[in-house]
This record gives structure tokens, C-alpha cells and sequence, in this order.
């Protein structure tokens, strides 16, 4: 009996098909069907700032495929997946090869090719740029926008009602995942939190949420935490005793880029910033101070932030001077490191509508809500992870939503694994999921970041 690993992912197909090949030929390069697969390498990324899926494929072209079909960047790619762990359906996407990135000759009858990849949905998306005016709620002209020129449609009731009045848009020749993006790049919710639209690998929906709702949900490996510690790995009586569940949880890489960029953000404007606002239509004026410290304290006064996470990321008691007497001694937060200068118009009569331009209000959230998505890339880490738990139809394991992560510390005298400032629950924001096709391995690298930390313990 072959044991599960924590790798294991079952390749029904992966074939490339196209209307030039001759009586509709599909070629079967990896899966159930294929005797002798061609297919080496598979990796598909997910991302939360995009709503669509990108790819890339590795093909041993040893019968002169790349000739006798004549690529041309118009093939079709369709690739179904399965959970060996699971009884679920299975994972079935579709997309277009946008170029072949390199080849590689191996020898004189061998080379590899890597395809660029794209989620057939973008491809046609590019195709036909649209002009249209919609109408409705933010949320509604998302919605319309991919149901009438993409057949798409949102995941049902995954996100808050957007702050706002319903608004007219009026779509200036883009494509129509351009346009859906545009509207969710000004959404926010009341709180100043921004909106995510994405793909995800075991949906066909999209999935738009908001970032007050992806921290209401827990993470959906709640109590079982992905661990990083290689003393900590045989947890349950060594890796060889380990159940495939346990093994999945393992984290084998991590890594961290630039992290505590304190001066970045604050020239970003996302600690301390000002900014004024006209009104095109009334000629009236205001200026105001946004403060990022008195943001993160509303969120954790109405329980956005949990209590066990809820660490602003802002250094609150740096000053200029320690001398009352010397140099400023405001706090960081009050500094004006940048200004925003922004303005609102409406060109029409009803007055339920808005324009794609919102009011004062609108424009000071949308300032609050770029903020957020600032922080929430500040500390970027990236986890490498067994796939298993991550190839399934379970919308709550793609990007966009919580996981939770346990680091050991390194105080050589007090060994535990709570290292505060890297364990907690993170957001998922990006993923590249890796196949090896000979071997049916899946292995996922997320990038993982969050908006506020747990407090120290000691």
C-alpha cells in the first residue's frame, strides 16, 4: 500500500488543445491518460491584488512539438488536479499560453520549453476592451461588468456592503477586469479597509471580500498552526511518525524581506499625513490631518483587531528630542510627511448618485484604506509548505484569507515556540503553487503578511 505524502497531488490532465490542430487533436502531455508524460514542471500563482490566475509550464519537447504544431500563443492549456486526501471534486482551470518564455536544448532531439500561462478569462479579457456605463452599488457594477463580458460571477455573500452612495461609471475603453479592478481600488468599507478581487486555483468564481471581513474569519488552520522549528518537527514522536495532516503543517523554508521600513512608510504618508480636499461642484475647501495611530486604536476599540493581535505598528513614543527644551518632541504620528491634495465632482442631477470622483468623505477613506494595504505588505514573509492541504475546493485556502504560524524563538535561555514578532495569524496575499508532474508533488510558496502583531510576552 503506497503511503500519502504530504506532497502527493493526483494529475488527471494537463493537454493543450487548439482549433488549428488537425480533427480537433487534444495532446495529452501529463495525466491519466498519457503513457509517457512530456509535462515536467507546473506553477500557478495566485494573488490578491489580481483577479485572475498566471502560470507557468515546463514541457521535454523530444517530438518536435514546437514545430509540428506551430505555437503561436493562441493554445488553450487545461490542467484538473486532485486531492488524493480528499473526497471532494476536482480542481479543473483553463488557460492560454501567452508565449514560450525560453527553450532549452537538452541535446540534439530534447528541449525544454517554458510556457508563460495566463487564466483564459484575462486572455479574452485583453481582447475586448469595453465603453459602458453602469450603474449601482460598487459591489453591483463589479458584479455586472464580469457577468456581462466575461460570464464571471463573485462568490455570493463574501464581503460587507461597501460604504457609499450607488455610483455611475462610465468604463473609458479598458478591459473588463481592469474595469472591475478600477471600482475595487476606490471601495472601502466604513471602517476605511480596503476590498480584494481575486482568483482563486479551486474556484471559478471570483472572490471579492474586504479586509475587515478576511479578519472576522479565523484562520482555516485554526489550533493546528503551520510550525517552523526544526527542533519542533517531531512534535509527534518524529517526522516518521508524523500523520500526512501533521507533515503538511511543516514549514521547510522561510524567509523575510525588508522588514520595519519605518521611514518608507512614513514618506508614504501611512503614519502621519495631510491633506485637503476641494468640491468641484460647491467650490467649498477643507484641509484635515490623517492619523494612522488613531485608525489602528477605533479598529481595535470595536474589535476589527483582536486582543491578542492588536499591536499598532507604529513606534509611539520616538521623538525628536528627549529635551523638552530641544527639538520637537511631537510624536511620530504627527509629523505631515506627505499631502494629499484630492478633489470630488458629480456630473449628475439625481442626487441618490455618486460619481466615479467621490465626495470629501470617500476621498478620506480611500487615503485611511491605501494606508492599510501599505501595511499589510510591510513585513512581507514567505513560507514554503507541503501542498496538501492547499489543493482543495475549500475557498477558505486560497489568498485572501487567515492562517495561523508558529516560529521558535531564539533566546537561548528560554526556548518556546511563541516568537511574537514573526508568530500569529497572517493573511495570505500571494501564492505559487509548484507542481513537480513526474514525481506528483505540490508544494506551495505563500507570501504572508499582516496589519498588527501580538504583544510581547516578557
Amino acid at each position: 500500500m503506497q503511503l500519502l505524502s504530504a506532497e502527493q497531488i493526483e494529475i488527471v490532465e494537463i493537454s493543450i488543445s487548439s482549433e488549428r490542430f488537425r480533427d480537433n487533436l487534444k495532446l495529452h502531455i501529463a495525466g491519466q491518460e498519457t503513457a509517457a508524460p512530456t509535462a515536467v514542471e507546473l506553477n500557478i500563482f495566485e494573488n490578491i491584488m489580481i483577479p485572475y490566475l498566471t502560470g507557468k509550464l515546463v514541457i521535454a519537447d523530444d517530438n518536435d512539438l514546437y514545430r509540428i504544431t506551430q505555437m503561436s500563443g493562441t493554445e488553450r492549456v487545461k490542467i484538473v488536479l486532485k486531492n488524493p486526501a480528499s473526497q471532494e471534486g476536482l480542481i479543473e482551470k483553463t488557460f492560454m499560453i501567452t508565449s514560450i518564455r525560453r527553450t532549452v536544448k537538452v541535446n540534439d532531439t530534447t528541449s525544454l520549453l517554458e510556457l508563460d500561462i495566463l487564466e483564459n478569462c484575462a486572455y479574452f479579457s485583453y481582447l475586448r476592451p469595453i465603453s459602458k456605463s453602469y450603474t449601482g452599488t460598487s459591489k453591483e457594477v463589479v458584479s455586472k461588468i464580469l457577468a456581462e463580458n466575461l460570464n464571471l460571477s463573485l462568490v455570493p455573500d463574501y464581503c460587507k456592503e461597501p460604504e457609499g452612495a450607488e455610483i455611475r461609471y462610465i468604463v473609458p475603453w479598458m478591459t473588463p477586469l481592469e474595469a472591475a479592478s478600477n471600482i475595487v481600488n476606490k471601495m472601502h468599507t466604513e471602517n476605511g479597509l480596503p476590498y480584494f478581487l481575486f482568483s482563486s486555483l479551486g474556484y471559478k468564481e471570483r472572490i471579492l471580500t474586504d479586509l475587515e471581513s478576511i479578519l472576522e474569519r479565523d484562520p482555516f488552520n485554526k489550533g493546528k498552526p503551520f510550525i517552523y522549528s526544526v527542533g519542533a518537527t517531531p512534535l509527534a514522536g518524529g517526522t516518521g511518525d508524523l500523520t500526512p495532516e501533521e507533515k503538511a503543517l511543516i514549514v521547510s523554508d522561510y524567509s523575510s524581506g525588508r522588514l520595519e521600513r519605518t521611514l518608507d512608510m512614513a514618506k508614504l504618508g501611512a503614519i502621519g499625513s495631510n491633506y485637503s480636499h476641494l468640491d468641484v461642484n460647491t467650490g467649498e475647501f477643507m484641509n484635515a490631518q490623517i492619523n494612522m495611530k488613531e485608525e489602528y486604536e477605533k479598529l481595535a476599540a470595536i474589535g476589527i483587531l483582536p486582543a491578542d493581535q492588536n499591536v499598532i505598528p507604529i513606534d509611539t513614543r520616538f521623538r525628536e528630542s528627549t529635551d523638552p527644551d530641544g527639538l520637537k518632541t511631537d510624536p511620530l504620528e504627527e509629523y505631515t510627511s506627505r499631502k494629499y491634495f484630492t478633489f470630488s465632482m458629480n456630473a449628475f442631477t439625481e442626487s441618490s448618485l455618486e460619481g466615479y470622483y467621490g465626495g470629501e468623505i470617500s476621498k478620506r477613506l480611500t487615503i485611511i484604506k491605501n494606508n492599510f494595504i501599505k501595511y499589510l505588505f510591510r513585513n512581507p514573509h514567505t513560507i514554503t509548505v507541503p501542498g496538501l492541504l492547499f489543493s482543495l475546493n475549500n475557498i477558505n485556502v486560497s489568498v485572501g484569507h487567515q492562517i495561523e504560524l508558529e516560529m521558535l524563538n531564539s533566546d537561548p535561555e528560554n526556548f518556546k515556540l511563541d516568537d511574537e514578532k514573526r508568530s500569529g495569524n497572517y493573511i495570505m496575499t500571494a501564492k505559487r503553487h509548484i507542481i513537480d508532474i513526474p514525481r506528483s508533488r505540490h508544494n506551495v510558496v505563500a507570501s504572508i503578511g499582516r496589519i498588527a502583531e501580538r504583544p510581547l510576552t516578557t
